[in-house]
């Protein structure tokens, strides 16, 4: 058994034995430039490599993706919600009677991404709360509107009534709920059923 004679300053003394001076045995810890941490005034220490626990972030604009380097995974920060889809097609319009359009194009210059427009229905879900952007460009005979529906009820008339024949343009901003569905739909006041041969497209996009 040691007794300690006395302890001053950095210098141990032991009874019975010698002075021991403390000033080199206090380490400190060091993170070098390649993350290698060491404990300093001893050069044979095994230094600690925490390289592999440095972590870089880094973002995907194609697909969204937030990720870690180094095996840390990733997130999903969003997607694409867009479509495009096309009509060429004869549709019998009664009179004074709205006619779902149905366009059932989503192919060559025509997409949907997401998969939340359904060409055989001619209706958009919407997939998450947010605001929502449509529009529609078709030929239409004189005496007819374009309106946009929410559930199938009337939401607003983007084009129309027309007083001539001819193609046109309307667009519309909505903002949905998630399961919301809006699809379009023509409504003509001629006095007489027509059997119309139409062309163009209705589009949407989520904005944010």
């Amino acid at each position: 058994m040691f007794l300690i004679s006395s302890l001053l300053g950095d210098t141990l003394s032991i009874l019975g034995g010698n002075k021991v001076g403390l000033t080199n045995q206090i380490q400190d810890l060091q993170l070098d430039v390649n993350n290698k941490l060491k404990i300093t005034k001893n050069a044979s220490a095994t230094a600690i490599d925490l390289s592999k626990f440095t972590q870089a972030i880094s973002f995907n604009q194609d697909d969204y993706q937030l990720s870690l380097s180094n095996g840390g995974g990733s997130a999903s920060l969003g997607q694409i919600i867009a479509f495009r889809a096309g009509i060429a097609s004869t549709v019998n319009l009664p009179n004074n009677t709205p006619v779902t359009i149905v366009f059932n194009q989503i192919t060559g210059v025509y997409y949907t991404d997401g998969l939340y427009y359904n060409s055989t229905s001619g209706s958009f879900t919407a997939p998450f709360n947010g605001i929502y952007s449509f529009s529609v460009f078709i030929n239409l005979p004189i005496g007819s509107s374009v309106i946009i529906n929410l559930f199938g009820d009337p939401y607003e008339t983007i084009i129309g009534p027309t007083t001539i024949n001819g193609s046109f343009r309307g667009t519309l901003t909505m903002k949905l709920n998630k399961g919301d569905v809006v699809n379009a739909s023509v409504l003509q006041n001629n006095g007489y059923p027509i059997p119309f041969n139409f062309a163009g497209s209705f589009s949407g996009y989520k904005v944010y």
